[in-house]
């Protein structure tokens, strides 16, 4: 009897993101935003399911978790056209998908989860573009 040496690799990329928080403050010292950045509720049809589902994915670029045909959309409403695919994405709720009807409770408990659509931070890639891309969020896209 022989005995046969079988090599196997396995390739693992991991990466990280270090997320700079700095808030724009309204005249009483109140945050009001963080700059760069925007909170978007993502309708169930545009997103990119088997990304954005994966729980163990937190961060990427938008153009893994929302469709081609709704960045493009997105990306003319917000003056933003061709930017926005590359753009910085973190997932909000991190450790939910969109299909999840309940949660375990710190307790113990079981709690009913109301249906929500994905939201994701997009960073905005051009800042000198911001007053115009807060002004089309603002009039609601």
């Amino acid at each position: 009897m022989t005995m046969t040496e079988i090599n196997a690799y396995l390739a693992l990329k991991y990466s990280s993101y270090q997320r700079v928080m700095s808030a724009v403050n309204d005249t009483n010292g109140n945050p009001l935003y963080i700059t760069d950045e925007i909170i978007i509720h993502f309708d169930p049809d545009s997103l990119i399911r088997d990304k954005i589902d994966r729980r163990e994915i937190k961060f990427g670029e938008l153009g893994e978790f929302i469709s081609p045909a709704f960045i493009s959309e997105m990306g003319n409403k917000l003056d933003l056209s061709g930017q926005l695919a590359n753009a910085v994405t973190l997932k909000v709720y991190q450790d939910l998908i969109p299909d999840d009807s309940i949660c375990i409770s710190w307790r113990g408990d079981t709690l009913k989860v109301p249906p929500f659509w994905a939201s994701l931070v997009v960073k905005i890639p051009v800042s000198n573009q911001k007053s115009s891309t807060l002004a089309a969020c603002r009039r609601g896209l």
